[in-house]
């Protein structure tokens, strides 16, 4: 029999261990709750950090580095804590599909929030000092923008400032 990944996580096993949580909030008074009124399994809280692990190995991370993975798969666990008691299982038998969605959400969400942060600081640079440039990428995106595709499929440079 073939050994299961690492990161393998069972659809199955993680709707039973959902239900089994939803169970336990529920039978838990008021007075008794912890903030927020989670009660997360040992259990359950490995299966949702396997699925972080494992999604963070995917190829579409691989150019970032650790320390950024980390932050996103922090960010994840962060909102895998958050989102938990919305997965409805009596609406839905597939738990794996619905956390998974989060984490790549999450994921994507640390990306645009870094990119947006390296545009702003990027422009903050350009409009203080006359001496910096705007890196390469910004700079033939507005080359783009401003003389259409055609200027660097044909070599056209841009007109030099006056």
């Amino acid at each position: 029999m073939k050994k299961k990944p690492e990161h393998y996580v069972d659809n199955k096993e993680l709707f039973e261990e959902l239900k089994a949580f939803k169970a336990a909030k529920d039978a838990v008074s008021e007075d008794d709750q912890l903030p927020n009124g989670h009660y997360m399994s040992r259990t359950l809280t490995d299966m949702l950090m396997k699925m972080v692990a494992g999604v963070a190995l995917h190829q579409r991370w691989r150019r970032y580095t650790d320390s950024y993975i980390e932050e996103m798969k922090g960010d994840a666990y962060l909102r895998l804590v958050q989102v938990v008691d919305k997965f409805k299982p009596d609406k839905s038998s597939n738990p794996f599909g619905y956390f998974t969605q989060v984490i790549w959400r999450t994921f994507r969400g640390r990306v645009d929030t870094e990119n947006d942060l390296h545009d702003f600081i990027q422009d903050e640079m350009v409009r203080n000092s006359e001496d910096f440039d705007i890196s390469w990428s910004r700079q033939a995106q507005k080359d783009i923008d401003r003389y259409g595709d055609e200027c660097h499929k044909t070599g056209y440079k841009k007109p030099e400032k006056q």
